[in-house]
């Protein structure tokens, strides 16, 4: 038997069993359905018996509102006997299905009850309607008899709707103990069916399983040997179904390669003879070209040494002429800053001049007046005009050393700068330039020296002054500020932000600021160095500056440098 044939058989059996069982469990539920479909009919006869009662009860009411009113009773009479009527009919055509159930079924007797009932309703209704009814003499009903005719329905009527209610109820019952019976046998068949189901297909399972497992281990071994390389192992080739023809296949397969291998090592064994030949042949030829490449390379390589010194030397003198080139080029635009603001410097510088010019004048001519000793007021006087004198003189003195620090001849050296000492310097360099457009505002706190180059710092802050009073135009001192502030951000770094309400710098050319040349203002007006010599200065002192702007309400650039501490 193949194994497809077993595997049909197995499967066939499952099937079998699986629906065996689905029969059986949809049997019982159709039975179930069936019980509770007969309850719910039982449930409708009960409501129809209450309403009987109901029914009388609201006729009852319904004559007494109407022999008061004086109206005519006979009319509710007939509906209650049409109610009566329609009643009858559905009690029986409930008993007809009843009659029909093969578990419980009505008897002959419960025919003639609900006749019975039907009939002592209906003349107990007869009864009540004429007692009730109004007299030709009264407009009200005559009441002296109704009572006995309520108390005839408890007595007459009342016995033959419990009889009958008590026959439902008993079938309602049975009923339920036949569900509950049904419901009870299909848990038992759901719980025993897949353990009488698993049965035989373990059984079946285990016959077919333990053959196939056993020689599937022979092929597995024999395989085995056959990946070692051992082609002269054959595989049991016994069985007659899929497994045999496959070890038949297997062994086919050993023995083409067991040919193929014989001819592939008696085809190994002339190549390599043969491989050993040239490869002798190619490591003489090697050798003679490698003698020959050797001496080429190294003639070659001495060449290449002497051209790269030559270039290393040239390469060296370009970068001493460029390293010049930058720091002229620094100072240049730093003359070129102090060239910008000499009117200012200028007038900054005679305002003091004058000042000291006159009070000497005033001295001299004291002095001419007076002959020999001068009065106690005239020496007050005196000393007065040489001290405002030598103040203005100290005014005078401060300016040009300010100037002297940023102007200075650039050098490489770093060392300990108080940045508070050059922004100050910077700031009065550039107040006369500022304080025709903006209100300057200083919050310079308590901060550490700075790693860098006090000339160079003093060339960054006055270009970024100049560069915010130049986004400021002129006549609106009140309305527009130039900020600068100082503060310690971290143990490691001082940072100064220098914050304008200038025009604002367009999106399109904040990346490009701080390229070589790039500017945007007219011809003739800048060079465009002016930032780029700024970035190159800090990110030589190991500093950084970022910048924020919006058109229309400022630019803010921020400058972060190197504590000196980190130093120690």
């Amino acid at each position: 038997m193949s194994i497809r044939t077993k595997v049909l058989l197995f499967a066939g059996v499952a099937l079998g069993l699986v629906a065996a069982s689905g029969t059986v469990l949809h049997q019982s539920a159709s039975r179930a359905e069936e019980l509770r479909a007969q309850l719910v009919a039982l449930d409708k006869q009960l409501a129809l018996y209450s309403e009987l009662q109901h029914q009388a009860w609201l006729y009852l009411g319904r004559l007494l509102q109407a022999g008061h009113l004086g109206n005519d009773t006979r009319g509710l009479l007939r509906e209650h006997e049409q109610l009566l009527h329609e009643n009858l009919e559905k009690l029986q055509d409930g008993l007809r299905a009843e009659q029909q159930w093969k578990d419980v079924s009505a008897g002959p007797h419960e025919h003639q009850l609900i006749t019975t009932v039907i009939g002592a309703q209906r003349q107990w209704a007869q009864g009540v309607e004429v007692v009730l009814r109004p007299t030709a003499a009264s407009s009200t009903p005559a009441t002296n008899g109704w009572w006995e005719l309520f108390s005839t329905y408890d007595q007459e009527v009342s016995p033959q709707l419990e009889k009958a209610r008590a026959a439902e109820f008993e079938k309602q019952r049975q009923l339920q103990a036949l569900l509950d019976e049904t419901l009870q046998r299909a848990q038992q068949i759901g719980r025993l069916a897949p353990f009488v189901a698993a049965l035989p297909l373990g059984m079946l399972a285990v016959a077919l399983l333990v053959p196939w497992l056993h020689e599937l281990r022979e092929l597995r071994a024999s395989a085995e040997r056959l990946g070692r390389g051992d082609f002269s192992a054959l595989l049991p080739s016994r069985r007659e179904d899929e497994l045999g023809s496959l070890a038949q296949a297997v062994n086919r397969l050993a023995e083409e390669l067991r040919t193929t291998l014989r001819e592939k090592e008696r085809l190994r064994d002339g190549e390599v003879e043969a491989a050993e030949r040239e490869r002798r042949q190619e490591a003489e030829t090697a050798t003679r070209d490698f003698l020959r490449y050797n001496a080429a390379l190294e003639q070659m390589v001495r060449a290449r040494t002497v051209e790269l010194e030559e270039a290393n030397t040239q390469l060296a003198s370009s970068l001493r002429q460029l390293q010049g080139m930058q720091a002229q080029l620094m100072f240049t635009d730093r003359l070129a800053s102090m060239g910008r603001l000499a009117a200012g410097v200028g007038h900054e510088i005679n305002n003091p001049l004058a000042f000291v010019i006159s009070n000497l004048h005033y001295v001299h001519k004291e002095l001419q007046r007076t002959q020999g000793a001068p009065t106690e007021e005239d020496r007050k006087e005196l000393l007065t005009a040489v001290s405002e004198a030598r103040e203005g003189a100290e005014r005078v003195r401060l300016i040009v050393q300010d100037l002297k620090t940023l102007s200075r001849p650039d050098d490489a050296s770093t060392g300990l700068a108080d940045l508070k000492v050059v922004v100050s310097a910077a700031v009065k360099i550039a107040a006369h330039e500022i304080r025709r457009r903006a209100r300057l505002v200083e919050e310079l706190g308590e901060v550490p020296p700075v790693l860098g180059n006090a000339s160079r710092l003093g060339q960054v802050f006055l270009n970024l002054l100049i560069n915010a009073a130049q986004a400021i135009p002129e006549g609106h001192v009140e309305e527009n500020e130039i900020r600068i502030t100082a503060r310690l951000e971290t143990p490691a770094h001082v940072v100064v932000e220098l914050r304008d309400t200038g025009c604002g710098i367009a999106p399109e050319h904040l990346e490009r600021i701080f390229d070589p040349f790039f500017t945007t203002k007219p011809v003739g007006e800048g060079t465009g160095l002016g930032l780029s010599l700024v970035h190159s200065i800090l990110t030589a002192l190991g500093g950084s500056i970022t910048v924020q702007s919006q058109v229309g309400q400022g630019t803010t650039f921020r400058v972060s440098l190197p504590a000196a501490k980190v130093l120690g």
